[in-house]
């Protein structure tokens, strides 16, 4: 009897007995039943060696349900810390992320809002490798007194255990705990003998966040801006280019779901907090704002509180401003401290009062203009030269009077 022949009665035996053919397991004959199911040899081993079952089944793709019941996201801190997510705070050195995550782990532990935020009350693990153990004792216990709430969750601290992801002692710890929110303070103190500048090297946060997505806790790591940043809070607030503020391999910025650009300003002594959520992955429903900590020592409690909207008072730097306050300082006036009506009247209205001020400011704190208090609330200001300013500055301006 002819193949073809055989083939056609084995097809109409299987249709008779109702067996939809797309759906047998590819077996032995099963590929000439149906040619179109057919796979060759070294994509059914590729697909078995990732599996490990060798009786693999296959089924055909199924039409996408556009009325299927979508699930909403799940947060810990309503809109703006979400479940199962891979979450880096980054700022430099000495800003105040670790206060910030400190609060941010009583607050969950307590059920408290956090930044007029609700919270799901929820256990956390503090890996901290940074701070002097008798220090953050301090803090935590301050933290706790100004909640004056009692835990509904437990609060777990490893601190100065030596974790890292070289040896595999920091997945062992995470997985051992049974926290819902991981806190680690901060990412150089784990790195053990990785190198942060290597990409090879830093491909392991993938297998990090892989580890923790699939234990479905969510994990908030600090890290450090680079040391090549000379963007001022303000920049920081608005800047596009993200992936640049981060120290080392840009790739702790790229497997996040969503991070936190933490500044703060000289003048403010680490009162004033900026805070500017970014989103990637997961849509987050909270603009840039400013946390002010709260001290009573009399008491002995601390606090962050909800100061107000960032956005509502940012004022974009005019172009070119800062240079050209630096040029009229260091070539008009040299040692001569003056103020910023004077600044505004020579530069020939080039510049808006207000432009002018937030520019000192910057300067300021950059170290580039030294300010001077003559009488209360009257303040002027002197050019600071550096070697890279100075030959910045040799070109004159036809526009200053």
């Amino acid at each position: 009897m002819p193949f073809r022949s055989i083939q056609n009665i084995i097809s109409s035996i299987i249709t008779a007995l109702g067996i939809n053919i797309r759906y047998a397991k590819i077996a032995g004959a099963a590929e000439l039943w149906n040619p179109k199911i057919h796979l060759n040899t070294k994509k059914l081993q590729n697909s078995q060696s990732l599996t490990g079952d060798s009786t693999m089944s296959w089924r055909c793709l199924k039409p996408y349900d556009h009325n299927k019941n979508i699930e909403d996201t799940k947060w810990l801190v309503n809109g703006m810390i979400p479940q199962f997510a891979f979450i880096p705070v980054i700022s430099k050195s000495g800003v105040g992320k670790s206060l910030f995550v400190e609060w941010m782990a009583e607050c969950i532990t307590h059920g408290a809002d956090f930044m007029n935020m609700h919270t799901i009350p929820s256990s956390v693990l503090l890996i901290d490798q940074d701070t002097p153990v008798n220090t953050l004792d301090r803090r935590l216990q301050e933290f706790n007194r100004a909640l004056k709430s009692p835990e509904i969750c437990d609060l777990y601290v490893e601190s100065y255990k030596g974790y890292n992801l070289a040896d595999g002692s920091l997945f062992n710890a995470i997985k051992n705990c049974p926290a819902c929110l991981v806190i680690i303070d901060s990412f150089h103190s784990i790195s053990g003998t990785l190198d942060p500048n290597s990409t090879k090297d830093m491909a392991i946060i993938s297998d990090l966040k892989q580890a923790i997505v699939s234990q479905e806790k969510t994990l908030i790591i600090t890290h450090h801006v680079s040391t090549h940043s000379l963007l001022t809070v303000d920049e920081m607030m608005s800047t596009e280019n993200i992936s640049s503020l981060s120290m080392g391999s840009s790739t702790i910025i790229e497997q996040a779901d969503e991070f936190f650009v933490l500044g703060s300003k000289s003048a403010d002594n680490l009162k004033k907090l900026y805070v500017r959520p970014v989103q990637k992955r997961i849509p987050l429903d909270i603009k840039p704002f400013i946390a002010v900590l709260k001290e009573n020592k009399a008491n002995k409690t601390m606090e962050f509180t909800f100061g107000e909207y960032y956005n509502s008072h940012m004022i974009q730097p005019e172009y070119g401003i800062d240079k050209d306050i630096l040029l009229v300082l260091e070539q008009e006036y040299g040692n001569s401290p003056v103020g910023v009506p004077v600044l505004f009247w020579k530069m020939n209205e080039r510049h808006s009062m207000t432009a002018i001020r937030a520019s000192i400011s910057r300067l300021v704190e950059y170290g580039k203009v030294i300010e001077h208090k003559d009488k209360p609330r009257r303040f002027t200001y002197e050019y600071k030269p550096t070697a890279v300013d100075k030959n910045l500055l040799k070109q004159k301006l036809a526009w200053i009077k």
